[in-house]
């Protein structure tokens, strides 16, 4: 019967989810999120999801301020190199002397960042994909989402 297929394929799933080696941190199956959003009026449901939206709508916001911000910064130093290297060629420098300053300035900042990384916030290296996915796996690293 339909009832009874239901009931097996269910059952397979949650075998199919016990195999895996991480905790399913899917929201939409876990039992008490199920229980907690049946609690919901519609009208409390629909204030939700509203607020949902527009706290999805401001991460999008500052997240492409952020990114405006970037951008004009790395043309403010692109400019300053430019600029550097137009007075140093005005003054009549020799090409290898431009050549180190133009390769200085790329070095300091990389030392800039390099600095931050390793002495201000080490988990700042690399994509944090790995520490992500403890997180939502329940491990609890510290000084990754503050």
């Amino acid at each position: 019967s339909p009832r009874n297929l239901v009931v097996h394929m269910d059952d397979a799933k949650t075998r199919a989810r016990q195999a895996l080696e991480s905790v399913s941190f899917d929201v939409h199956e876990s039992r008490q999120f199920v229980d907690y959003a049946k609690s919901f009026t519609a009208r409390a449901s629909r204030t939700k999801g509203g607020f949902r939206w527009l706290c999805l709508v401001l991460v999008g916001l500052v997240a492409g301020g952020v990114a405006v911000l970037i951008q004009f910064l790395l043309m403010q130093v692109n400019e300053f190199n430019l600029h550097t290297q137009r007075w140093l060629f005005d003054m009549e420098v020799g090409l290898w002397f431009r050549y180190l300053v133009w390769v200085g300035t790329s070095i300091v900042l990389v030392s800039v960042a390099a600095a931050l990384v390793c002495f201000v916030e080490p988990l700042a290296g690399g994509s944090g994909i790995p520490e992500i996915k403890c997180v939502l796996n329940g491990i609890d690293l510290p000084n990754v989402l503050k």
